[in-house]
């Protein structure tokens, strides 16, 4: 019997069936969820950069750019999805 457990669930794999402590249906899990979050860390930096460009403007009292909108939009339609 192994005396390895998942750090994922009670499964208990054998030494070979493991990837950083976790068995591979929860290692899989972990990846998919990593690349998600990865995604919308993305998503918020582009999003903040567009925020800080609008902020800019405004202070030098200057018309933002349809680009700059059209940034905005895109990033708010892809942090509600």
């Amino acid at each position: 019997m192994s005396k390895i457990q998942c750090k994922g669930c009670s499964y208990k794999p054998s030494e070979h069936d493991t990837l950083q402590g976790y068995c591979m249906l929860c290692a899989v899990e972990k990846i998919k969820k990593t690349k998600l979050l990865e995604t919308e860390n993305k998503l918020l930096k582009e999003r903040l950069e567009a925020l800080e460009a609008l902020l800019i403007c405004y202070r030098v009292q200057k018309n933002p750019s349809e680009k700059l909108h059209k940034k905005l939009d895109k990033t708010k339609r892809a942090l509600e999805e």
